[in-house]
């Protein structure tokens, strides 16, 4: 049986205005990868933390195309998105490629 993880956040709305931690939804989304060098493996192995150096235009480029491929998500038909494939100034480097989870 695969463990479940529950996000948490600190909310400023507690009783009397006092910080609570409260859990959320069940988090479906999952991380995968490649070592630099590494494509021609099976397949991505599992990331438990992904960091993510970018600079404050390519960090609003990624945030524009978040917010479009949630709209297209909810389509029944989506399959995937590389942002290489949607900002042209992503076509080299690392690839960033965006799922539907479960």
């Amino acid at each position: 049986m695969e463990a479940r993880s529950f996000h948490t956040a600190w909310t400023q709305y507690g009783h009397f205005g006092i910080p609570q931690k409260r859990r959320y939804t069940e988090v479906g989304m999952k991380l995968y990868g490649y070592k630099e060098g590494s494509r021609n493996e099976r397949g991505p192995a599992a990331l438990s933390e992904v960091t993510v150096v970018a600079s404050p235009h390519e960090l609003r480029a990624i945030a524009r195309l978040l917010g479009d491929v949630a709209i297209e998500m909810e389509c029944a038909s989506f399959d995937h998105v590389h942002l290489a494939d949607r900002v042209a100034t992503f076509i080299e480097g690392p690839q960033l490629v965006f799922m539907k989870a479960d």
